[in-house]
């Protein structure tokens, strides 16, 4: 069904279900509040990739499984967690080292929130995470997304739904079936000569 469509709607369309379904959650206030302003302040002196390896953290993932998302080991995902710890605390009065876990729903909200006119779209994420975008379209692309933690929220749940989506296999016909029927979607009926050579 997607699989025509560019750019990837399937990831597309898993990384805005996530967005509909954490929207739904009820959102328990945190002992200490971060909020989106202060967070930039505090990240502004990281990379990119710094900035969502730390994001991710807020996210709920372990420094494990965001090295696996963002390709490197979890231990310099550690490394990077603690540097950014470091430069939140010199942002705020009160502080302790779960404060960007505890807000990370409230924050992954407040940046849906703050897209702005020039925020990019799912496609160019896609084609830096699946190595189709040339050198200078990703040197553009880093600098908006720098300063930008709509973007920087969008890019890690790009990242996150191609690592949940990798070890997902597809649906077989009768299984796709009977969601097709759930959905009201017609199956695509084969041709005379398909049908026969069971193409």
């Amino acid at each position: 069904m997607f699989e025509t469509l560019e750019p990837a709607p399937e990831r597309w369309f898993v990384a805005e279900l996530r967005q509909k379904v954490l929207a739904e959650l009820p959102d328990p206030t945190p002992e200490i509040e971060l909020d989106l302003e202060t967070a930039a302040a505090a990240f502004a002196p990281l990379t990119v990739v710094e900035k969502q390896a730390a994001w991710i953290e807020g996210m709920g993932y372990s420094p494990e499984e965001t090295g696996a998302m963002l390709r490197m080991s979890g231990a310099t995902v550690g490394k990077i967690r603690e540097k950014a710890a470091e430069l939140l605390r010199g942002k705020i009065d009160t502080w302790r080292r779960s404060l960007l876990r505890e807000n990370g729903r409230r924050l992954g909200r407040a940046a849906v929130e703050a897209r702005g006119a020039d925020c990019l779209s799912p496609k160019i994420f896609l084609d830096v995470l699946d190595g189709r975008m040339t050198w200078s379209g990703r040197e553009q692309m880093e600098r908006h997304v720098s300063g930008c933690l709509h973007c920087i929220d969008h890019f890690s749940r790009m990242a996150e739904v191609i690592e949940l989506m990798r070890g997902v296999r597809p649906l077989g016909e009768a299984e796709a079936a009977k969601y097709a029927r759930l959905l009201g979607v017609e199956p695509e009926r084969k041709k005379g000569w398909r049908r026969l050579i069971g193409a």
